[in-house]
């Protein structure tokens, strides 16, 4: 699609000019080292009707991956004379592979493809005579012959059977044990065990499990499905696993091993040419093999992307020649000309959340075709001084050097390294570094690739939990319980946004896990204490439903009774809470707001407001308060509204529709944009806005796409012709992108005028609840830095409140029934009737789960005006500087519950009964 809008400061250059920055933009994107790679990339070269000036540029953009003979980049050209869609399915991956292999730079070793050719002799062989159990040992067999072929392995064998001397007797006698008895089945072992849950590699099992709906626990029992003559063997579902199995291999080949010199040495991307895909291919799904030439090229192209995005695949860049109207159909965002696509290209590599796709226009063609590679320089990736042995040589001596220090260090400091696996109840992030599952909060169990915050914090609940085992033994011992907290906990750094506020919901949990701990041990009854187990999901709750697994699994032998947490509406937060649901595991949520949250399961409560809520708040503020400030000085209303959401994400597209039910859809202009599928960039989002702005100023920006967008789009904002001015008024998620180093935006962005919705205000807060909370909060985390940050944000309040409701549920459980084998079903059954009227008060409101949608009613809300770091604030002393201008809700018995706000409180808030 072309675009409909060219950036106001977007000027045309002359043809051969923007090439050359295309082509720069395009070099910057093959050397791109591995430890910066983090998305696949995907240019498709346009014209109308049959033209050589596409096949020109491609040919130029291959040329300059060769100098002198000599490979600088790894390379396969595919052709459609080939014939792809007459041969056997894996031909064009052969193809692809025996390129990429041919074509490695001379010292980075030899290229392997394990999955791929595990898959491909799966696909390709003989269809097995056996059904059942035996139809899957009939493939391991084969696999495992093919594999003692293709390695050379099976020949020792043969070689000890031809020596008649007496030395080779036992030598022999212990070979063929081995080889008739063991060796096949301990291959389909680490076969089984690399494909389902080795890290980085795992990626059959959530494929297969998508695709049947079920989990895999035995991988050859699966993979037979595959094979000729199995319910899968069709042609679709064949090209997808190779095209995955390949991306696998891929990007493992890029990573890193300390011993290795020759993946070191391995520093571009893989780079695939498509020479010719054609038009689009209008054929039924159900017609038979062959059809229009390049047809299955097309096919290839759309599930790369596909294909991409499943795996967080980021070691290929993949380059087709196309028609105008297949860019249409795989809704690639087409660009204007070269100088566009090479900024848009830039762009995106450095806001990228998910494969970056373009599309660009080949015109002028007489100045594509003059453009050669031959009379500029070729890609310039990185010189290495040493060759691969004494590089080997250097890195054992430093390997040995560092080792011994860091064992020593250990030694007397009782630390040793990570040893790279997983401890018992975790396993390897499918969907980036380091491990997901569960921990106690102890050393060994923590997870690798943990920012140091949250180390901190680990160490408090494993302290807690210490206390709680410690009363738990002798005569008056405790009765225990214990709390999961369900959320990610790994990623770039601890304030990233793809935490969802995990570290300051954190500290609010261990503090609540402390207080109630001291208060219980003080009770001459000795209620209950409580242990909290530590549950990393992942960014973006990706694993969830695996770890939820694993809880279930462990809830009888931990005395699990409830699960808190469940801070983002995400596909895989769903799929958690049905695996809660059916084992009857009670859930409390912080801080996801998606209407539909509590469709999702009877034993889930929330304690965050609806976005139906939020959006009426946010309609409020928007349609009484003056905001937008405009050229004359004063300040005005938004009469109109611009609404950014994300049409696939859960929170994002719920928020932005019931923004518009509330404001009025006449008045507003809706852009939608997905960040891990290629839809409008945010460069187009920018230019819209911009443009919209300079047309109708009396407009704000309704952000409900999430916090991890909207530093990019104001990066990108920055440079249009509005100067970075605009009136922003986000959702709640928008507070995850206010906390450490990510609240530079405000003073980055200096004609920002940001106001977002919070879901709690501690501080400024005058109930008894929120001033003892505040009190101890910092008496409790006194040495740390980031004190009055985290305390303002929202989710340390919510995670307090959360770990005292389930408390409160626990209690009136164990004393109502004075059984001290109480369990999860009669802490259900409190959640449903213990939380009615003003009983239960917390932080951020009163705590009231007797509606039908278990959310509390009239749940207090704020809107914040962000202002400049060091600003006049809260305090006039904190670093984060929000300034309240909307406080609406019911805060608590005796307390002020606001049923207006605004100045001399003359404008109504809106009620959960409107």
């Amino acid at each position: 699609m072309e675009n409909s809008f060219m950036s106001p400061s977007h000027t045309r250059v002359p043809a051969r000019r923007a090439i050359d920055r295309f082509v720069e933009a395009w070099d910057a994107v093959v050397v791109e080292s591995p430890d910066r790679q983090n998305a696949a990339v995907l240019v498709l070269l346009t014209a109308e009707g049959a033209t050589v000036a596409t096949h020109s540029l491609l040919y130029s953009l291959r040329a300059r991956l060769v100098a002198d003979n000599t490979e600088l980049a790894p390379h396969a050209l595919i052709e459609p004379g080939r014939a792809y869609h007459e041969g056997p399915l894996t031909m064009l991956y052969e193809d692809i592979t025996e390129d990429l292999a041919r074509t490695m730079p001379a010292g980075t070793g030899r290229l392997t493809f394990p999955s791929y050719w595990l898959l491909r002799d799966i696909v390709a062989g003989e269809e097995p005579a056996e059904s059942g159990l035996g139809r899957a040992r009939a493939v391991r067999r084969a696999v495992y012959a093919e594999h003692l072929r293709r390695t050379g392995r099976g020949r020792l064998r043969e070689q000890l059977r031809e020596q008649a001397s007496g030395w080779a007797q036992p030598v022999k006698f212990l070979v063929e044990l081995w080889m008739d008895w063991l060796a096949e089945p301990w291959y389909g072992y680490r076969i089984g065990h690399r494909m389902l849950r080795a890290r980085n590699r795992n990626w059959y099992a959530t494929w297969a499990r998508q695709l049947r709906g079920t989990p895999v626990r035995d991988f050859f029992a699966s993979v037979q499905d595959l094979a000729p003559g199995g319910r899968d063997a069709d042609s679709e579902v064949v090209e997808q696993v190779l095209l995955r199995a390949l991306l696998s291999d891929l990007d493992n080949a890029l990573r890193h091993r300390v011993l290795s010199p020759w993946r070191r040495r391995r520093v571009t991307r893989f780079v695939l040419f498509v020479e010719d895909a054609g038009p689009v291919d209008r054929r039924p799904p159900d017609a038979p093999p062959g059809g229009p030439e390049g047809a299955h090229l097309r096919r290839f192209l759309a599930e790369y992307l596909v294909a991409a995005e499943e795996l967080r695949s980021r070691s290929t860049l993949v380059v087709g020649c196309v028609q105008r109207e297949f860019v249409a159909e795989l809704e690639v965002a087409a660009q204007a000309d070269f100088e566009a696509a090479a900024g848009e290209l830039r762009s995106r590599m450095r806001s990228r959340s998910g494969p970056v796709a373009l599309a660009v226009p080949v015109r002028p063609e007489a100045e594509v075709t003059e453009w050669s590679a031959g009379d500029h320089r070729k890609i310039t990736p990185r010189f290495f001084r040493w060759g691969p042995v004494a590089g080997l040589t250097l890195r054992c001596v430093t390997v040995a050097a560092v080792g011994a220090a860091l064992i020593g260090g250990g030694y007397f400091t009782g630390a040793l390294p990570f040893t790279g696996r997983c401890p018992s109840g975790q396993f390897g992030n499918p969907y980036g570094a380091g491990c997901l599952g569960l921990s106690d909060g102890t050393g060994p169990q923590r997870f690798e690739g943990m920012p140091e915050e949250f180390d901190r914090l680990f160490g408090k609940i494993a302290e807690n939990n210490g206390a709680v085992e410690k009363n738990s033994k002798g005569r008056d011992a405790a009765v225990v319980r214990t709390v999961v907290y369900f959320s990610p906990m790994t990623a770039g750094s601890a304030t990233d946004p793809e935490l969802g506020g995990s570290l300051p919901e954190l500290r609010g949990v261990a503090l609540a896990q402390h207080d109630i701990n001291i208060n219980e041990a003080k009770n001459s009854n000795k209620v209950v204490q409580l242990k909290v187990l530590l549950a990393n999901t992942g960014p973006g709750f990706k694993g969830a439903e695996r770890v939820a697994e694993e809880i279930v699994a462990r809830a009888e032998k931990e005395d699990i009774v409830g699960v808190i947490g469940f801070g983002q509406s995400q596909p895989g937060t769903y799929d958690a809470m049905k695996v809660f649901d059916e084992a009857s595991i009670p859930m409390i949520g912080t801080s996801a707001t998606a209407d539909d949250m509590q469709d999702q399961s009877n034993q889930y409560y929330q304690l965050a407001p609806t976005n139906d809520r939020e959006a009426r708040i946010m309609n409020a503020f928007l349609q009484k308060e003056s905001i937008i400030l405009s050229e004359n000085g004063k300040m005005s209303r938004a009469k109109n509204a611009i609404v950014m959401s994300d049409p696939k994400d859960k929170y994002s597209s719920n928020l932005a529709k019931d923004f518009t039910t509330a404001f009025g859809k006449s008045n507003i202009t809706s852009i939608e944009y997905t960040p891990s599928h290629e839809g409008k960039s945010l460069t187009d989002q920018a230019n819209q806005v911009c443009k919209k702005l300079t047309d109708d100023p009396e407009t704000a920006v309704v952000w409900a796409s999430r916090a991890r967008e909207l530093k990019a789009f104001l990066d990108e904002y920055r440079d249009t012709n509005c100067d970075g001015r605009v009136t922003v008024l986000g959702g709640d998620d928008v507070t995850n992108s206010l906390l450490g180093d990510n609240k530079s935006i405000i003073a980055n962005n200096i004609g920002l005028s940001l106001y977002h919705v919070t879901l709690a205000l501690p501080k400024l807060t005058h109930t008894n609840k929120a001033s003892e909370f505040v009190n101890k909060y910092n008496a409790y985390y006194s040495t740390e830095t980031d004190n009055d940050e985290m305390l303002q944000d929202s989710h340390s309040a919510l995670g307090w409140d959360a770990m005292a409701a389930l408390s409160h549920a626990i209690g009136k459980s164990y004393s109502d029934s004075g059984d001290k084998n109480f369990g999860k079903s009669t802490v259900a059954k409190s959640l449903d009737g213990d939380f009615r009227g003003a009983e239960v008060q917390g932080v951020t409101g009163i705590i009231d789960f007797s509606g039908e949608s278990r959310v509390p009613t009239n749940k207090p809300m704020y809107v914040l005006h962000d202002t400049e770091p060091n600003s006049p604030g809260t305090d006039g002393k904190s670093k984060y500087a929000p300034v309240e201008v909307l406080k609406c809700g019911y805060f608590g018995t005796g307390t002020q519950n606001l049923s207006w706000w605004g100045p001399g409180f003359k404008y109504r808030c809106p009620v959960d009964s409107d």
